[in-house]
């Protein structure tokens, strides 16, 4: 198959959060995550002569793509799109740009895999369904996080709010009202897959009391499921608390994270936890729109390394 002539091609990926679920998600519980389009990563394909390279930035990369380690998410991403497409990749140059935290529970590795495979779409005209790019993303999370949920390329890949569950089709929610979300980034980078392991290493040593705390989360999660569809403000805050109680039993939380929480709930937060794998990574506050500046403020003084604001607005 021949390329398109087009000079350049791209694709874009938004960051996604998770707002109930995370941990719990993997052992085939429910949970809600949303796209973060104030973060997302660019990725520009343009002709070269010869040879495939890869240039960001952001990591310091700037390589021809048969350098890259055979394991090498972005290299295994340009490899199973043209073993899909059975199309041969080459005279390009793929320059890849994200405004997304690495290692920040943030979507960042998804994200990166789905805006290469889309600006690749749109370069070689293969017209791949979502589904499709879902499918390939998917089994790249495998390389960075070792059991993903498909939670983080799901969310991006569609680029709306869904009620997740492995094994079961995906849901786009049909959210009620406008919510204001705050997002603490704590700086502190954490390896999702350590993480992810870790949990279930302890779950093999205590599978009965942590089948009842994921069991507690994935109750939790379809309350808020409801509640964000009858628009119930205040029950979603209680709910984000209540979630937070089980990241902490699951040890996935820390004196940091949990100091910022405080922050936020002293501010005025109708709610907050931690959001993604934990230890480090994000904290996410639920807020009445006239205490966002508050909250702001709340998590900078007590060391959030960067914080911004997201909106989901109701049909």
């Amino acid at each position: 198959m021949l390329h398109s002539q087009q000079k350049h091609s791209f694709g874009q990926a938004s960051g996604k959060i998770i707002l109930f679920g995370e941990h719990s998600v993997v052992f085939g519980k429910p949970a809600i995550a949303i796209p973060l389009q104030d973060l997302f990563v660019i990725t520009d394909i343009e002709s070269l002569n010869n040879d495939v390279i890869i240039c960001s930035n952001e990591i310091g990369l700037n390589s021809s793509l048969s350098t890259l380690s055979a394991k090498d998410p972005i290299r295994q991403t340009i490899q199973l799109f043209s073993e899909k497409f059975s199309i041969s990749i080459s005279n390009i140059k793929i320059n890849i740009k994200s405004s997304i935290p690495v290692a920040s529970g943030l979507g960042s590795g998804a994200a990166v895999s789905i805006s290469i495979l889309k600006a690749l779409n749109n370069y070689y005209t293969t017209n791949a369904s979502l589904d499709c790019i879902n499918q390939i993303a998917f089994e790249i999370e495998k390389i960075h996080h070792g059991t993903p949920s498909g939670i983080d390329n799901t969310t991006i890949t569609f680029e709306k709010p869904i009620f997740f569950q492995k094994n079961k089709p995906v849901e786009i929610l049909d959210f009620k009202n406008t919510y204001h979300f705050i997002v603490a980034n704590s700086g502190i980078k954490a390896s999702t897959k350590e993480v992810v392991t870790g949990v279930r290493e302890r779950y093999i040593k205590n599978q009965a009391v942590y089948n009842c705390f994921f069991n507690k989360m994935g109750i939790i999660c379809k309350k808020a499921k409801k509640a964000f569809e009858s628009g119930d403000f205040k029950l979603i805050g209680e709910l984000m608390t209540e979630n937070q109680y089980y990241l902490e039993k699951i040890e996935v939380s820390s004196l940091f994270i949990s100091n910022l929480i405080s922050s936020g709930q002293t501010a005025g937060a109708s709610g907050v936890k931690l959001s993604g794998a934990g230890i480090g990574g994000n904290v996410i506050a639920l807020v009445d729109e006239d205490k966002i500046d508050a909250v702001k403020t709340a998590f900078l003084e007590n060391g959030a390394a960067h914080v911004f604001s997201t909106c989901l607005k109701g049909e």
